[in-house]
C-alpha cells in the first residue's frame, strides 16, 4: 500500500512540476511576444535624413500600413538661394532584419542649384540596410562675429564611407 502511494505521489508531483514549467514557458513566450510588439511600435514615427554637402533635408516616416507591413515614406526639402523646394518624394517597404533596418524607397528626385534652377529630374531607388546605434541631439546656438543664430546639432556615432574628416 505504501509503494502505491509513494507511486502516485511520485506521478502527481511530476505531473505539477511539467504543469509549472509549461506555464512559466508560457509566460515566457507571451514576454516575448510582448516584447517584439513594442519594438514595432517603437520604430514607428519620423527621422530627419539630411546630406548637407547636397544642401538637403527631410523626413522618412515609418509607419504601419495596416496590414502589419512596415513602409517608409520620403519628404525632402532642397536649400535654394531664397528659401527650401521639394527635393524628393517616395515610398517603399521596410523590413526589420538582424536588429536593423532594410528599406527600398522608390523616390521621384528634382535638383537644383543654387539659384533653385532644376539641373536633374530622376526617378531613383534607394536601398539600405540600417543599424541602431547611438546619437545625440538637441539645439544649438552660432556666434559668428557677434551675431547669433540657432539651429541643431545631431552628434552620431556613425562614421560614414564617404569621410571627409
Amino acid at each position: 500500500m505504501w509503494t502505491a502511494f509513494i507511486v502516485l505521489l511520485t506521478a502527481v508531483v511530476s505531473l505539477v512540476a511539467t504543469v509549472i514549467n509549461l506555464l512559466d514557458q508560457r509566460e515566457k513566450a507571451h514576454e516575448t511576444i510582448r516584447n517584439l510588439q513594442a519594438q514595432l511600435q517603437t520604430i514607428g514615427g519620423t527621422y530627419e535624413w539630411q546630406w548637407a554637402g547636397d544642401r538637403w533635408i527631410g523626413g522618412v516616416t515609418i509607419s504601419n500600413d495596416g496590414n502589419g507591413q512596415l513602409r517608409a515614406a520620403t519628404d525632402l526639402k532642397q536649400q535654394c538661394r531664397n528659401g527650401w523646394v521639394d527635393f524628393m518624394k517616395g515610398e517603399g517597404p521596410v523590413h526589420q532584419e538582424n536588429g536593423g533596418l532594410r528599406l527600398e524607397i522608390s523616390a521621384q528626385v528634382t535638383n537644383h542649384d543654387w539659384d533653385c534652377n532644376v539641373t536633374h529630374t530622376a526617378q531613383n531607388l534607394v536601398t539600405g540596410f540600417l543599424q541602431p546605434t547611438v546619437a545625440f541631439a538637441g539645439p544649438a546656438q552660432w556666434t559668428e562675429n557677434g551675431k547669433q543664430s540657432s539651429g541643431d546639432m545631431v552628434l552620431v556615432r556613425y562614421t560614414s564611407s564617404r569621410r571627409l574628416y
